[in-house]
């Protein structure tokens, strides 16, 4: 098979070295979200480097009216085209949302989401779920389940070309869609953000804030490869 990308990285993070995040690099959100019954904060509690691993904690605490507090990080670079890969270990746990996706840099639902990874509490700890969104939250998207471990460490990538995107495991193409499949294609028109989140609720089921275990969504590192 012909090589469509560059063998070294144009960007990456390991997160080694680093006591702190880069700021110049990731933003972190603080607010309460409803959507996420959760409240994300920048706090070392909720998101923090040791050991050369990035950690995103959910826990269940009292903060600010709220039962849980988590973190969601935005990488402030802006990619479009081009392979991303996520080395990544995701929790397991009831209501428990973690996350690797990209979104539209404006934001707007109609520029579409790339879902690297998704795994929800009522998923099996084997089991997680691509989906790539032609028009955000408006069931235009095609999704498709995945089975591995979630709970041990993968490779999540994502390889973005001009008429397709592949979503890869570990190297190995798990999900693909071809822009001649559909009949909106918002991929190329705009740039998108990767973002890095444990959430609560929502789609994951309900809250269970009975339950007093840490979650803890692991980040070994974070890569960018340009297109040949």
């Amino acid at each position: 098979m012909e090589k469509s990308f560059k063998d070294v990285p144009a960007w990456e993070d390991d997160f080694a070295m680093d006591e702190i995040i880069d700021k110049n690099t990731w933003s972190m959100e603080n607010h309460f979200s409803d959507t996420y019954c959760a409240y994300f904060t920048p706090r070392k509690e909720n998101v923090r480097i040791e050991d050369d691993v990035l950690k995103i904690c959910l826990l269940r605490e009292d903060y600010n009216s709220a039962k849980r507090t988590s973190a969601s990080l935005k990488c402030k670079k802006v990619f479009n085209g081009g392979k991303i890969e996520v080395e990544a270990k995701l929790p397991h746990g009831s209501g428990v949302w973690a996350a690797i996706w990209l979104k539209a840099e404006n934001g707007h639902k109609i520029h579409g989401e790339i879902d690297m990874a998704e795994h929800v509490g009522w998923y099996n700890t084997h089991k997680y779920q691509t989906n790539i969104h032609i028009v955000a939250n408006a069931r235009k998207q095609f999704a498709k389940n995945v089975m591995a471990t979630v709970t041990e460490y993968h490779t999540y990538g994502v390889e973005w070309y001009k008429d397709r995107i592949a979503i890869l495991l570990d190297g190995n193409t798990v999900h693909e869609l071809r822009k001649s499949d559909v009949e909106v294609w918002p991929f190329d028109s705009i740039g998108y953000h990767l973002i890095l989140s444990l959430n609560y609720g929502g789609w994951a089921g309900n809250p269970n804030y009975n339950d007093t275990t840490p979650y803890v969504l692991e980040v070994r590192n974070v890569k960018y490869y340009d297109l040949l």
